[in-house]
């Protein structure tokens, strides 16, 4: 399932390179980046983790950012 139906599926802003809030293995929120969706799932790149995690969706927080024009 790519991302854009990963967005219109769960009705979430998944894009790639985006940020989210998610927590790591040991169950910490950690910030991380969209790498990819697979299978519904997102593909994520934890700050401070090496390797690539997969995170539901739902299951996360997307971090907006901020842009001045």
């Amino acid at each position: 399932m790519s991302l854009a139906e990963i967005r219109n599926r769960y009705r979430v802003p998944a894009k790639r390179g985006g940020q989210i809030l998610a927590k790591d293995p040991s169950g910490q929120l950690t910030y991380g980046t969209i790498k990819a969706g697979t299978k519904g799932f997102l593909v994520v790149q934890l700050v401070g983790h090496d390797g690539l995690g997969l995170y539901h969706p739902t299951d996360v927080e997307y971090c907006e950012k901020l842009r001045s024009d």
